[in-house]
């Protein structure tokens, strides 16, 4: 498929249990344009880390598309993650069992419907490192 947009997303969080958390995006558009952000997402744990930055990178393009006049119907995403446990969540192959991320995977499959079509992928920590530079 050729996709209108191909982002990689990572969260963590610098202590492993309720830490502060951070995220970062790349997003890169169907002519080959570029765009990087860094955040800072406050106190939580890196899975709602990383739920958190796919969420606030749906929410960047979702802007952008319609702030274009354009209709999000007609747009979409391909979404790489190096969280094997928060892509097979996403995707519906694995169930969400930590009750704080429940919020957290419904506000992601509402932000996903919204779209054409948003397909979630595992890539390499390598990979993701080599796109975001950390």
């Amino acid at each position: 498929m050729d996709y209108n947009y191909t982002v990689y997303v990572d969260g963590g969080c610098h202590v492993h249990k309720d830490g502060e958390m951070y995220g970062s995006y790349k997003i890169i558009n169907r002519k080959g344009k570029e765009r990087i952000k860094r955040f800072d997402l406050g106190i939580g744990t890196n899975n709602q880390a990383e739920i958190l930055s796919m969420i606030e990178v749906l929410n960047d393009i979702h802007k952008t598309i319609i702030d274009a006049g354009k209709k999000l119907a007609d747009f979409s995403v391909l979404m790489y993650t190096d969280s094997m446990l928060i892509q097979q969540q996403a995707i519906g192959s694995w169930r969400v069992r930590d009750q704080h991320l429940v919020p957290l995977h419904e506000t992601l499959s509402f932000l996903v419907k919204e779209f054409k079509v948003v397909d979630i992928a595992w890539v390499s920590r390598d990979k993701i490192v080599e796109v975001l530079g950390h």
